[in-house]
């Protein structure tokens, strides 16, 4: 039985923040009434949402472990997943191929952690690129759209790079890899809309602040 575990942040000073994805999550909503339409949708299929999105969530998380032991040529272990979540997030993990065969991407990071004393929050980026000699950072998908809150978090994630190494970051890309076999869409976010994405989320953050009063 596979017991989930979330990363936990921590500050320097010891102090345990909330994820970025968790503030955003809590505060932003921009896409709550999708999500309160689609489960009504798979409540009239006949289908439990919550567990249609723990399977999803699932089969994501698998794909990302795929992809990061490409890239650190390691081996994955699939015991605790089901038949039907391998083979969705190998689907993922070609599409994954496929764009690292035509982009050829240097991978500078993999799965970084990084955490903020200043704004206290914390998040785990995907992937730090060189394309072109350009640093650029870049988050994996495997939902079926692509979303606003995607570029705050990634805008959040840019900030909290660039304040933990030094390191200045050209631009952003999330990558969406699909489960159905439909390959990859990769998406260029521009330094503005990184800019954009950090101001949003920097409003989370006091929102979270006067939630805390």
């Amino acid at each position: 039985m596979k017991t989930k575990t979330h990363t936990k942040y921590f500050t320097t000073d010891n102090l345990q923040v909330k994820s970025v994805t968790t503030l955003i999550g809590q505060h932003l909503g921009w896409n709550k009434q999708m999500l309160i339409a689609w489960s009504r949708i798979q409540g009239l299929k006949g289908k439990d949402a919550n567990k249609v999105r723990d399977e999803a969530g699932e089969i994501g998380t698998l794909a990302h472990k795929y992809c990061e032991a490409y890239i650190k040529k390691e081996k994955v272990d699939t015991t605790d997943y089901s038949e039907n979540q391998i083979k969705k997030a190998i689907i993922a993990y070609d599409a994954f191929r496929e764009w690292d065969s035509q982009v050829k991407p240097e991978y500078v990071e993999s799965e970084i952690k990084l955490v903020s004393d200043k704004y206290k929050t914390g998040g785990t980026c995907d992937l730090i690129l060189k394309i072109k000699n350009k640093l650029v950072i870049a988050d994996l998908k495997t939902s079926k759209g692509l979303y606003d809150e995607f570029i705050v978090q990634l805008g959040a994630y840019r900030k909290l790079y660039e304040l933990q190494t030094g390191n200045k970051i050209s631009s952003g890309l999330l990558l969406r890899l699909d489960k159905e076999g439909n390959g990859f869409e990769q998406h260029q976010i521009p330094l503005k809309k990184l800019n954009w994405g950090w101001k949003v989320f920097q409003h989370c953050l006091k929102l979270e602040e006067l939630k805390q009063k």
